[in-house]
């Protein structure tokens, strides 16, 4: 579980899985990681994580800045500079719908670029499989 980390000092990885991934669009290393900060980056991983992973139908995914702060291991100032800075770079949005189950009052999504995004390759898909070969 992330929020039981305990001492860096008492953590050792051990290793990936396969195959649950969560694939991450390039730009993001090649045009976002060089212009963000490590907080922002971090906090872009975390909303990339939850839409492209438990997301990816609707395009955007329910977390709020307590589940940011317990998957990064930062400091809620600072992500909410980090958040601040993601917005102004225009990586992410904010929904603005509430979810009184969750106790959220934002959902953050990936700024998708024109034509793209889970609804276009959604209709894509959906008329591929009509044709015939």
């Amino acid at each position: 579980m992330p929020g039981s980390r305990g001492k860096k000092e008492d953590y050792q990885f051990k290793g990936f899985t396969w195959p649950r991934f969560t694939q991450v669009p390039n730009e993001t290393f090649e045009e976002l990681m060089p212009r963000l900060s490590g907080a922002a980056f971090k906090v872009l991983m975390v909303i990339a994580h939850k839409v492209l992973y438990y997301g990816r139908e609707e395009g955007y995914a329910a977390v709020g800045y307590a589940e940011i702060v317990e998957m990064t291991g930062l400091h809620k100032d600072s992500v909410r500079r980090a958040v601040k800075e993601c917005l102004e770079l225009g990586c992410i949005t904010v929904i603005e719908e509430y979810d009184a189950r969750r106790s959220l009052s934002r959902m953050y999504g990936l700024k998708f670029a024109p034509g793209y995004g889970p609804q276009t390759t959604r209709q894509k898909d959906d008329s591929d499989s009509d044709t015939v070969s």
